[in-house]
C-alpha cells in the first residue's frame, strides 16, 4: 500500500466512479449499449444533415422570390412605383417564408444538435473505458473510433 493511498475495498478508500448518466437515467454499461448509442448518434447526425440542407434550399428559395422579381423589374425599366410594390410584396414573403417554414427547420436543427453534442460526449467518455472492460479487440477498437471520428470536435467548426 502507498502511503496516505487506500484500496477501493479499503473503508474510506476511493470511491467507484458511477457510470456515466445517460438522457433518461441510463447508463452505458455493454458494448451492445454502446453500438446501440452510436447508432443513434449516426442516424441523428444524418438527420441533422438533412436538415441543414433543407435550411440552406429554404434560404435560397426565399432569396429568390426577392431577388428574381427586382431583377426583372429592373432590366425591364419599370416603374418606380412597381419596382416598390413587388419589393415590400417580397419582403412580406421572405418574412413569411422566414416565419412559418426557417425558422421551425432551424430549431429542429438545433434541437438535434443538442442532443447529438450530448450523445457524442458520452460515448467518448465511456469508449475508452468499455473497450478496456470487455477487452475489445483491436479491429473493434479501431472501427469505434472511426464511427466516433465522424462527430467533429467543434460545435461551429466544418460539421456542425
Amino acid at each position: 500500500m502507498i502511503r496516505g493511498f487506500r484500496r477501493r475495498d479499503e473503508p474510506g478508500g476511493t470511491p467507484k466512479p458511477e457510470p456515466f448518466p445517460l438522457p433518461g437515467d441510463r447508463t452505458v454499461k455493454t458494448g451492445q449499449e454502446f453500438e446501440a448509442l452510436l447508432r443513434k448518434a449516426e442516424e441523428l447526425l444524418a438527420s441533422v444533415h438533412r436538415g441543414g440542407r433543407r435550411q440552406v434550399a429554404l434560404r435560397c428559395l426565399q432569396a429568390t422570390v426577392v431577388l428574381v422579381p427586382t431583377f426583372i423589374l429592373l432590366v425591364t425599366d419599370a416603374r418606380r412605383a412597381a419596382l416598390v410594390a413587388v419589393l415590400i410584396a417580397a419582403g412580406v414573403l421572405s418574412a413569411v417564408a422566414e416565419l412559418w417554414a426557417i425558422r421551425p427547420v432551424v430549431r429542429a436543427r438545433e434541437r438535434q444538435l443538442a442532443e447529438l453534442t450530448e450523445l457524442v460526449d458520452i460515448l467518448r467518455e465511456v469508449f475508452v473505458h468499455l473497450a478496456n472492460r470487455e477487452r475489445w479487440l483491436p479491429q473493434r477498437v479501431r472501427d469505434a473510433r472511426d464511427r466516433l471520428g465522424q462527430f467533429s470536435v467543434e460545435e461551429r467548426g466544418g460539421l456542425w
